[in-house]
């Protein structure tokens, strides 16, 4: 009969207790398990972002030295889309200088972007703000070449924001910068005629 009796007990299932203490061990688990599949979802997004943001950069600024230089001007006219308010700011911080702009000329200074996923969701989207800047030859004296107008330098910089135009959580945390300088057609470059410094072609250099 005792034999009998211990057998039933060894037989018995978990007791309350237990099973509590396994439930808060496996929603712990379960919770840390989440949050790292967050945070890797979330930096593997703004990567791809940032890269997406990156490639439109390139894009830009390969089509802007595509335009003949008398043609390289912001146009003075333009607004800028709704969602994008940082233009004054961005100019400050990477695009200081004289800028090079006329009513109706071929550079829209913003405007947004976005890539799309499966032809209907956007995965990335932000704003483009092109600036074209003058930039002065110090080697060039402004006897030889236009005076503090020698050169213009371009300069893309691309940000990645969500539908209200406020930074992604997760996102780039700073934009995508990218910049070349476009030579004066007009102006020949030093120590190839007899000339030590870069001077205009129509004043006997080249």
């Amino acid at each position: 009969m005792t034999s009998r009796r211990h057998k039933a007990g060894a037989e018995d299932g978990f007791t309350l207790i237990e099973v509590l203490v396994a439930s808060v061990i496996l929603a712990v688990a379960l919770f840390s398990l989440l949050t790292t599949f967050d945070y890797a979802r979330s930096e593997t997004a703004g990567s791809e972002q940032a890269a997406q943001a990156i490639r439109v950069g390139e894009q830009e600024l390969e089509r802007l030295l595509a335009v003949p230089y008398n043609s390289l001007a912001e146009d003075s006219t333009a607004t800028s889309p709704t969602l994008c308010t940082q233009r004054t700011s961005i100019a400050g911080s990477y695009a200081s200088g004289t800028a090079v702009a006329t009513s109706g000329a071929a550079v829209t200074p913003t405007r947004t972007w976005s890539v799309t996923r499966m032809g209907t969701t956007a995965s990335a989207r932000g704003c483009v703000y092109d600036f074209v800047r003058w930039v002065d030859d110090p080697t060039c004296p402004d006897a030889s070449c236009p005076g503090a107008e020698d050169y213009k330098r371009l300069t893309v910089v691309v940000s990645v924001t969500g539908t209200n135009g406020a930074a992604l959580p997760g996102g780039p945390a700073k934009p995508v910068v990218v910049s070349a300088i476009k030579a004066n057609p007009r102006i020949g470059p030093g120590n190839t005629t007899g000339n030590s410094s870069p001077c205009l072609l129509t004043s006997g250099c080249g």
